[in-house]
């Protein structure tokens, strides 16, 4: 798609640790591993996602080590299961996103009536509360993939249990040895990096953006010279296009919804749908909805 495009540069940003690309036809593949492709520029260490706990967790299984800007820890809970039947006492009710390492897994779940999603096809998602379940006691290699562990342990941003028949995995003895940590050990894990935030005049202007982006990093940077990372200066000095969603004004997105609302709700077709948004968008709106 990018040659297609004709783009001059593109930039990839992945984590070499995370579950790679399976080749599950009979063909071989050959362009299948992105670092044998492209060579990698910069290493950013430092996540907005990770728990101050993870962080500690994993920081060693990388060249330069992770800190994060979480404030969240002591968060990775264990529990052994022999069974399913009590699940719904230790899950509640729809407080935590389901995890599970393999998909025959997924179908006993789902037939409980748990939404379920595997570990490789949540990579890159994020959810607040995560529940990773177990229901094999039988040793298998994927129970103690380093990048399937990996993965999996690092998609909440506040708290993660891991239900288990056995505690003999590699995911039961990281959560064993997360509770060896104390705060203040956690603590050399966190990196305060500055929010920015931006006028209505920068958010339509990426340009302004950056250079706002890079003044409140600099002097970050100056009042804070051992944080001056790799990341904070690839966020400082990297160009990103605004989304689409973005681009338009608040007026523009309450106008998308109401029409979205009125379409469902009267079912119309293609002649009222046109009718519909002219008028819905030529309607003069009250100045408290505009602001």
């Amino acid at each position: 798609s990018a040659n297609l495009a004709k783009v001059p540069e593109v930039m990839l940003i992945g984590d070499t640790n995370q579950i790679p690309y399976i080749n599950r036809t009979n063909h071989e593949v050959k362009f299948y591993k992105i670092t044998d492709i492209a060579t990698i520029s910069k290493v950013l260490n430092v996540s907005f996602r990770c728990t101050r706990t993870t962080t500690a967790l994993l920081s060693n299984y990388y060249s330069q080590g992770m800190k994060t800007t979480s404030q969240v820890e002591m968060e990775l809970s264990l529990k052994t299961a022999d069974n399913l039947k009590n699940l719904h006492q230790i899950l509640g009710k729809d407080k935590y996103t389901c995890l599970v390492f393999k998909q025959s897994e997924k179908r006993e779940l789902t037939a409980l009536g748990y939404k379920t999603t595997t570990i490789h096809e949540f990579q890159g998602r994020q959810a607040k509360d995560i529940a990773l379940i177990r229901t094999s006691s039988k040793p298998e290699d994927i129970y103690d993939s380093l990048p399937h562990c990996l993965v999996a342990i690092t998609r909440h941003t506040n708290s993660f249990i891991y239900i288990t028949p056995t505690r003999k995995d590699t995911l039961s003895k990281w959560i064993i040895e997360a509770d060896t940590f104390n705060s203040a050990q956690l603590m050399d894990f966190f990196i305060d990096i500055p929010y920015v935030q931006h006028t209505s005049k920068e958010r339509n202007n990426p340009h302004l953006q950056s250079q706002t982006d890079q003044e409140t990093l600099a002097r970050h940077s100056a009042e804070h010279p051992l944080e001056n990372t790799p990341q904070a200066h690839f966020l400082a000095t990297s160009q990103f296009p605004v989304e689409k969603h973005k681009r338009k004004s608040s007026t523009q997105i309450f106008l998308n919804s109401c029409l979205k609302k009125a379409k469902s709700k009267l079912k119309v077709r293609d002649p009222l749908n046109k009718t519909l948004r002219h008028l819905v968008t030529t309607t003069k709106l009250p100045s408290y909805i505009k602001t």
